[in-house]
């Protein structure tokens, strides 16, 4: 500051401000003009000297007296997010006292050196975070929003909606206001957020839980899925930092965080580890808060996309053995897995906690109709659905959290197998109830996809159905290159 005004005053200030800054050269004009004839920049010149001067501080450093060095870090905070200048404050906290700023610069954050605190060191960020715990919620809730926006943006490899599943090759399901915006550029100085997130949790169980907060927070206010994505990869990894030291297997979230991560792992939810999941949640009494922490870790995107393909396998399984679905145990335990992160937000929001009922008599309807259909297409037989058994499962799918969940799984495994039977008879009821889009709608269009190539006549016959589901479910313009603006009649 004390330059730019000396400089406001003009060039005449020059000699000035090189005896201010303890330069012995009385004048160095001549030196200046030489160096502008050989196309040497005065910037670069300035550069040199600031160079000379960080390096002579920081050699310094080490041997100021802790107050001394306690004044500089205070004179230079301001300046942290100068890259130039930073390495002044990192070199200043490096030899503060067992990795602890002085309290009264710390309590001086949220005022007088507000957003600093994100060029600082991790220790003495989170330390920051730690003593001013409004300003720290504002801090670690725009860490949050990144992570969320993360997958929204597509930088992990996939496009995500609101539900946080994958959207295919199209723009984001989820509108702009699917979480609050950020008071400071997403392209900023932080690294990844939830490397921060998990890191800021390890520091402290005061910023840990104000992180759960802010998710469960989230989660009830947005409706993102993304959310409860970043609720168990949290859990993943505090739980994967805290082994060995005895407390893992005291928290239900934690041990069930521990099952999902084989889960992943494996590709597929195994009967045992189903069971195993069943019986963690069966310990947790009704309307205990657990239960709907339990059940925002089950509503992570990529386990709700586990259950689901592993009811549709195991559905086929048992219509392909001749087999009734409700006789098999493996079907039920996922059933009631996906039931509970079906209603993980109405869990969240109520702040009731009641254990979700099943509705074992609407679910029972909606699996049999399906094996009907499935095995009608084994037999290569034409199945047609009368109107008042469509009445019926339509009902059972209004009513059944865990058919809404499998309707759109069971049509693209049926745009897979060709199953233009099953398409017709299950899309007009998926159009009517206007479920929200997901994962499997996408899988449901790139099968049909292939119909275009393959089977034209197929997928001719079973247009006015596709476009109907389309317009009605939002999705009209992702069927469009399916038959074209005038449809494969023209």
């Amino acid at each position: 500051k004390s330059v730019a005004k000396d400089l406001a005053d003009g060039p005449d200030q020059i000699t000035v401000i090189q005896k201010k800054n303890g330069l012995e050269i009385e004048d160095l004009t001549p030196m200046l003009e030489f160096l502008d004839s050989m196309g040497v920049g005065r910037g670069s010149v300035y550069s040199r000297i600031l160079e000379r001067l960080m390096e002579k501080i920081l050699s310094r450093i080490p041997s100021l007296s802790a107050d001394e060095r306690e004044g500089l870090l205070a004179n230079s905070l301001p300046y942290a997010h100068v890259y130039e200048l930073r390495p002044i404050v990192h070199k200043a906290l490096f030899f503060m006292k067992q990795q602890r700023m002085p309290n009264q610069l710390v309590s001086q954050f949220p005022r007088k050196f507000k957003d600093q605190d994100l060029y600082l060191p991790d220790w003495a960020k989170y330390q920051v975070w730690e003593h001013n715990r409004d300003y720290g919620l504002r801090q670690l809730r725009e860490v949050v929003v990144r992570y969320i926006r993360s997958f929204e943006r597509g930088d992990h490899g996939v496009k995500t909606g609101k539900n946080g599943d994958a959207t295919g090759a199209g723009k984001s399901k989820s509108s702009s206001s699917s979480v609050p915006s950020l008071s400071k550029s997403e392209e900023g100085e932080g690294g990844d957020p939830l490397t921060e997130l998990v890191e800021a949790g390890q520091y402290s169980g005061r910023l840990y839980h104000a992180i759960l907060g802010i998710t469960r927070g989230g989660f009830k206010q947005m409706d993102n899925y993304n959310y409860c994505r970043l609720r168990l990869d949290l859990l993943l990894g505090c739980a994967y930092k805290l082994r060995g030291k005895g407390n893992v297997n005291k928290d239900s979230c934690q041990r069930l965080a521990m099952v999902l991560k084989d889960c992943r792992s494996q590709r597929q939810i195994s009967c045992a580890n189903a069971e195993r999941m069943l019986r963690m949640i069966s310990e947790v009494p009704s309307k205990h808060p657990v239960l709907g922490d339990m059940a925002m870790i089950l509503a992570h995107p990529e386990i709700r996309m586990l259950l689901r393909r592993g009811i549709v396998r195991l559905l086929g399984a048992e219509v392909s053995n001749r087999r009734l679905p409700n006789e098999c145990k493996e079907i039920t335990a996922l059933s009631k897995l996906l039931l509970l992160s079906h209603n993980a937000r109405t869990l969240m929001t109520s702040e009731d906690f009641p254990k979700p009922k099943m509705q074992g008599a609407a679910l029972n309807v909606f699996y049999t109709a399906i094996a009907q259909m499935m095995a009608a297409k084994l037999l290569g037989e034409t199945m047609t659905i009368k109107i008042g058994m469509l009445k019926v499962l339509s009902r059972a799918i209004k009513t059944s959290g865990v058919a809404q969940e499998l309707t759109m799984a069971f049509l693209a495994r049926a745009a897979r197998m060709l199953d233009d039977n099953m398409i017709r008879n299950l899309l007009p009821i998926v159009a009517k109830l206007k479920l929200t889009p997901d994962e499997a709608v996408w899988q449901f269009i790139s099968a049909l996809n292939t119909w275009k190539k393959r089977l034209p006549s197929k997928l001719k016959s079973i247009e006015d159905v596709v476009r109907k589901w389309g317009s009605r479910c939002g999705v009209a313009e992702k069927i469009i290159p399916l038959f074209g603006d005038e449809g494969l009649s023209s």
